[in-house]
């Protein structure tokens, strides 16, 4: 019985690991293909994002994921079960607090030329 959970297991990764490489490929062909299509979109994405409301739904994001990926890790390490789903928010929570951080600089950075470039007139 122990060796079909483990085969059982295997199998899960490997269709996982497909499930994972084809999103990956589509995700690629679509961006390639047709992102001419979508550059309005992405523009106003771009646009909501560097916007003071748009980090703070980043902010919102990330902390939300953080600790539901902390609290899921250390539900997982007492109970025994897998920790990839709390590492996975961890580490997307991670990612939305490196953009926000750079979303940040750039804000402020852009204000400061600003704020010179009015200084020098």
């Amino acid at each position: 019985m122990a060796e079909s959970r483990s085969e059982g297991s295997w199998v899960e990764d490997l269709v996982l690991l497909a499930i994972f490489f084809m999103t990956i490929y589509v995700t690629t062909y679509v961006l390639t293909h047709y992102g001419k299509y979508f550059s309005d979109m992405f523009n106003m994405l771009a646009s909501f994002l560097k916007s003071p409301y748009g980090l703070a739904v980043m902010f919102f994001i990330g902390v939300v994921s953080g600790a539901y990926g902390i609290k899921e890790i250390y539900i997982s390490v007492y109970r025994k079960r897998s920790v990839a789903l709390g590492f996975t928010l961890v580490f997307l929570s991670s990612l939305i607090f490196i953009v926000l951080f750079v979303a940040i600089v750039t804000m402020f950075t852009s204000f400061m030329e600003t704020l010179l470039n009015f200084l020098n007139r």
